[in-house]
C-alpha cells in the first residue's frame, strides 16, 4: 500500500504476522525493511509509528465516535446497493456453493414449516405498549428490525419472482396477472390486469399506481394510529419489471376481495360500501392529513360518507384488525397534469402561457404531501394576520381615549402573544382551538362576543371549513371522472367561488 506525504511516499508491505516498511520507491521495488526499521502486527499501529499526525488525528477519531450515542454507533441492517460502483460479470467460483447455476424454484431461505409471519410480526410491534420513554425506544427498535427483514427478505423474493424461481399461484393466466407468493409475503407485477387502470392511462398508470400508494401508506404509518393498521410494502424495480411486495392480510386469500371490503369501493366507485368503525378510525387520522369528510353516491344512487378517497378499501382480518389499503390516493390530484378539469376551473393567465394544463401519460397526478404542508402552513400565517389585523382596528375604536404609546405597546403584546401561536409546532397540523385564539388576542375577556366574530371572519377569508377556527382541508375524489358527488354544486362552488384563489396559488407552488 503506497501512501503519499506532501515530501515523500512510502511503501507498506504485509507480511505473515506483520506489517513494515520497506525501501521501494515509485521507481524501484526493493522489499528489504528500510531504516529505521518500522514494524507493527496491525496496520494502523504502523501508520501511527510513522506518522505522529495521524495519530493524534486517529485518536481524536475515536474519542469523538465513544462520545456518540449507542444508536448512532450500531450499523444498520440495511442493505446498500451503491449505484457508482461498477457492475462485475459474475464469474464460476469452484469454492463456493454458486446459486446462479442452480434450480431454484420453490426454493424458500427457511426451512419449510418455519417460514415468518411477517404480517402478525409487524403489526404486534406497532400494537408494543409505548407510555414510557424505555417502552418508546424498544417499540421503536422492534419496529426497524422487523421492517428491516421485511425489507431484505422482500428484495429477494422480487428478484426470484422475476428471475422465474418462484410458482406463480394462477399459472393458468397470462404472465402479466400472474401472482406470487413467497415467504409468506404476496407479490404483484405493474402491470394493467382486466383494464383497471385503462381510463386512467393503461399500463403507465398501474406503473405509478404502487409508487402512489406507497406514499399513501408512509403517511398513515407515520402518523400511527390505535387500531388502524396498514401493509407491509415494499416496491422494488429489478430487470425492468417493478413488482410490489406485500404482508398477506389473514384470512383475505380464503374469500373474495368483493366480500371481504367493508369499506369502499372495489371497482372504482360502483359499488361503494362503509363501516361505522371505520369511519371512527378514519376521523382522526383525516383531521390529520387534511383530509375533507365528502359525500359520493353508489351505483343504487346511495349516500356514502367518506373520509378518505374512494379507491382506499378496509378489511377486517381474520385475526380481528382492522387494514386500510390501496391508498393510491390519500392526497389530491394536481390539476395541472388533467387537461379535463380546464373546463371546470379557471386557470392563472400565467400558467396558461406555460401551456399548463399539461398532457400526461397517466391521470394518477397527485400533489405531494410537502406541499400540503407548506401550502397549509402559509394559510394559517395568513388566518392568524387576519385575525391580528382586524382586532387591533376593533380596539382602536375602543380606545381613542387613551394616548398613541399605551396603543402602541398593546399592540405590540398582541403580535408577542399571536406570534407564540404561531410558532407552537403543532398549532398548523390540527384544528385550532378557538379558545386559544381568543386569550391571546383577548386576554382580559372584555370583548370575547366580538372575537369570535373576527375568527369566524379570518376563517371565511382563508377557506376554512370551520368558521370557529382554521380548519382547511382537501377533498381527494374531486375531479375523478368515476367519483359521483351526492353535492357536486357544493365542490364545485368551492373550486369556482370563495376558494378559487386559494386553489391556483396551491396549482402554482405545484409547478
Amino acid at each position: 500500500m503506497l501512501s503519499h506525504w506532501r515530501t515523500r511516499s512510502i511503501t507498506l508491505l504485509p507480511h505473515l504476522w506483520d506489517f513494515f516498511v520497506n525501501q521501494s520507491t515509485e521507481d524501484e521495488f526493493n522489499f528489504k525493511p528500510a531504516s529505521p526499521k518500522h514494524l507493527a502486527h496491525a496496520l494502523v499501529d504502523l501508520l501511527c509509528q510513522i506518522s505522529p499526525a495521524f495519530k493524534r488525528n486517529f485518536a481524536s477519531l475515536l474519542k469523538k465516535r465513544t462520545q456518540k450515542h449507542p444508536f448512532e454507533r450500531v450499523a444498520t441492517p440495511y442493505q446498500v446497493y451503491s449505484w457508482i460502483a461498477p457492475h462485475l460479470d459474475h464469474c464460476v467460483d469452484y469454492m463456493r456453493a454458486s446459486d446462479a447455476f442452480a434450480n431454484r424454484i420453490g426454493y424458500e431461505e427457511q426451512i419449510p414449516g418455519q417460514t415468518r409471519d411477517w404480517n402478525e410480526e409487524l403489526q404486534t410491534t406497532r400494537e408494543l405498549p409505548r407510555q414510557t420513554l424505555p417502552e418508546r425506544l424498544i417499540r421503536e427498535r422492534a419496529i426497524f428490525k422487523s421492517h428491516s427483514d421485511f425489507v431484505s427478505a422482500a428484495i429477494k423474493g422480487a428478484m426470484a419472482v422475476i428471475d422465474g424461481n418462484v410458482m406463480p399461484i394462477n399459472p393458468g393466466e397470462e404472465s402479466k396477472m400472474q401472482m406470487f407468493i413467497w415467504s409468506n409475503i404476496f407479490f404483484s407485477l405493474g402491470f394493467d390486469v382486466k383494464d383497471h387502470y385503462k381510463e386512467f392511462g393503461g399500463d403507465a398508470a398501474a406503473y405509478t399506481a404502487p409508487a402512489s400508494d406507497l406514499l399513501g401508506v408512509r403517511a398513515y404509518a407515520n402518523l400511527d394510529p390505535e387500531g388502524l393498521y396498514t401493509l407491509g410494502t415494499v416496491l422494488v424495480d429489478y430487470r425492468g419489471y417493478r413488482v410490489t411486495a406485500q404482508s398477506i392480510i389473514p384470512g383475505i386469500l380464503e374469500r373474495e376481495q368483493e366480500q371481504s371490503v367493508v369499506y369502499g369501493s372495489v371497482d372504482f366507485g360502483k359499488t361503494i360500501v362503509t363501516c361505522q368503525t371505520y369511519e371512527d378510525l378514519l376521523k382522526k387520522t383525516a383531521a390529520q392529513l387534511k383530509i375533507k369528510p365528502h359525500k359520493v353516491l353508489n351505483s343504487e344512487d346511495e349516500e356514502i360518507t367518506l373520509l378518505s378517497s374512494v379507491d382506499c378499501k378496509g378489511i377486517i382480518g381474520n385475526d380481528k384488525r382492522y387494514y386500510i389499503l390501496d391508498l393510491l390516493r390519500t392526497f389530491p390530484a394536481d390539476i395541472n397534469f388533467l387537461p379535463g378539469a380546464a373546463n371546470e376551473i379557471e386557470f392563472n393567465p400565467e400558467l396558461k402561457k406555460l401551456g399548463f394544463p399539461l398532457q400526461h401519460k397517466h391521470n394518477l397526478v397527485c400533489l405531494r404531501q410537502e406541499l400540503m404542508e407548506a401550502f397549509l402552513e402559509q394559510k394559517y400565517i395568513e388566518f392568524i394576520q387576519i385575525a391580528a389585523y382586524e382586532f387591533q382596528q376593533l380596539r382602536q375604536k375602543k380606545q381613542d381615549k387613551k394616548d398613541d404609546k399605551d396603543k402602541t405597546d398593546e399592540d405590540l403584546k398582541s403580535i408577542e402573544r399571536i406570534s407564540k401561536i404561531m410558532n407552537d409546532d403543532d398549532s398548523s397540523s390540527q384544528l385550532i382551538e378557538p379558545h386559544k385564539i381568543i386569550q391571546a388576542l383577548d386576554p382580559d375577556g372584555q370583548s370575547e362576543e366580538t372575537t369570535k366574530d373576527i375568527i369566524s371572519k379570518a376563517a371565511k377569508k382563508v377557506g376554512s371549513r370551520s368558521e370557529a377556527g382554521f380548519d382547511v382541508r382537501f377533498n381527494p375524489d374531486v375531479f375523478q371522472p368515476i367519483v359521483r358527488h351526492a353535492n357536486p354544486e357544493e365542490w364545485i362552488y368551492e373550486c369556482l367561488g370563495r376558494r378559487s384563489k386559494e386553489r391556483q396559488e396551491l396549482n402554482q407552488r405545484s409547478i
